[in-house]
């Protein structure tokens, strides 16, 4: 018998009228929380092209699967300081029969603010403009025998969404000077502004809310080494109430590789571990100077008996040019 997620979604669909709201996928790879919160847009000075692929679930049939595709490029004045950035990312998000694809351009602005006595600290505010196109298609439902379904469930038209979102960010570091230096930061931030429902099989519907979340956390280099640990907290909240905690601890040789692992109140544990390849790598002569990051993750959802549930796994490959400070 397979396992099928699509199949409980019809279920639901056919039963009752649906109210639902997915939470935003805080990757736990850092590198890409421009698409969460727009003001960590470029927050170091580089600019990365970046791809990931994200899968739950995995071994049952149409789990939620999330990829992007994703550049950001900061803008340096003649102090060597990044005061502008901006990126861009298209995203595919597909859960069962329900999909949406999307592109979205972000911009962020840094003030200095020499807030707590910290003389080269940086305040980043940013918005973030998204375009997404909706789509419910009742031909990938099949039951757990892996034949069609057999109930009147009718196929929606593409939708197209707007979507806005804004966001702060605070570190006590600014990218000229945080090198080797340890630092703190948080941040903030709101999305979907725009109420977009999104409906299918005539009565039911997808509701789509505003959702906030907040981030803090620091960097402590050990003994002035390539060496540093960075414990982070996040926190996600959506209108129906609902509160996602995440915590996690990365360390790293930032010239080399990075191990990492932290847990999500909705059950979730996850490890995860990467290399960095730079000039001195075998990958010298193709790099330009630029750095490659090649990150997997993998995770698994913990039970109501505390046994560990399915696997997910994430992959990250980043392409980082570091600009002159």
């Amino acid at each position: 018998m397979k396992r099928n997620i699509a199949f409980i979604i019809l279920f639901i669909t056919i039963h009752s009228s649906c109210y639902s709201q997915q939470n935003p996928n805080w990757s736990s790879f850092y590198e890409n929380g421009f698409i969460w919160n727009p003001a960590l847009t470029a927050k170091h000075n580089s600019w990365e092209l970046s791809l990931t692929q994200h899968q739950q679930w995995a071994g049952f049939d149409d789990a939620p699967r999330y990829s992007t595709v994703a550049f950001q490029m900061p803008f340096i004045n003649r102090r060597g300081h990044n005061r502008a950035s901006i990126g861009v990312f298209l995203e595919s998000d597909k859960v069962g029969p329900y999909s949406i694809l999307g592109a979205a351009i972000t911009y962020s602005y840094k003030f200095e603010l020499n807030l707590l006595g910290n003389k080269n600290d940086a305040l980043s505010i940013g918005v973030l403009a998204k375009g997404q196109s909706q789509k419910y298609d009742v031909t990938t439902l099949t039951s757990f025998d892996g034949t069609a379904s057999g109930f009147d469930v009718q196929d929606s038209p593409h939708k197209l969404a707007p979507k806005i979102g804004i966001g702060m960010f605070y570190i006590s570091k600014s990218d000229v000077y945080n090198t080797y230096e340890n630092y703190f930061y948080f941040g903030i931030s709101a999305g979907q502004f725009i109420n977009n429902n999104f409906s299918f099989n005539n009565n039911d519907a997808l509701e789509s809310n505003t959702s906030a979340s907040a981030n803090f956390g620091f960097r402590r280099y050990l003994a002035k080494s390539d060496y540093f640990i960075e414990p982070g907290v996040l926190l996600v909240y959506s209108k129906d109430n609902s509160v996602n905690t995440m915590v996690n601890v990365k360390i790293e040789h930032q010239l080399k590789y990075w191990v990492a692992m932290g847990a999500v109140t909705n059950g979730e544990v996850f490890m995860q571990t990467g290399l960095i390849l730079d000039e001195d790598s075998f990958l010298s002569s193709m790099l330009n100077s630029g750095k490659i990051r090649l990150g997997v993750k993998a995770s698994y959802q913990l039970s109501s008996s505390s046994r560990l549930g399915p696997l997910g796994y994430e992959f990250y490959l980043a392409y980082v040019y570091e600009l002159d400070k």
